[in-house]
């Protein structure tokens, strides 16, 4: 129950600090650094905190960059 809510509430707001940006009206694709950026940051979380979940990126449509 626990990693579902860090996969829910968490990992959004992680993404969204490493890209330092809020989510924005016009949509842009991500691009490879940005979703690099993202990723490192997510991982880097999750090994402060201990906790064992996946991560994944995409972009407001929902695509892998």
């Amino acid at each position: 129950m626990r990693n579902r809510t860090l996969n829910r509430i968490a990992l959004p707001l992680l993404t969204l600090a490493a890209l330092g940006t809020a989510p924005a009206s016009a949509q842009e694709p991500l691009t490879y650094e940005e979703a690099r950026t993202a990723m490192d940051a997510a991982e880097q979380e999750a090994r402060n905190n201990q906790w064992n979940l996946t991560i994944l990126i995409v972009d407001a449509d929902g695509v892998t960059p």
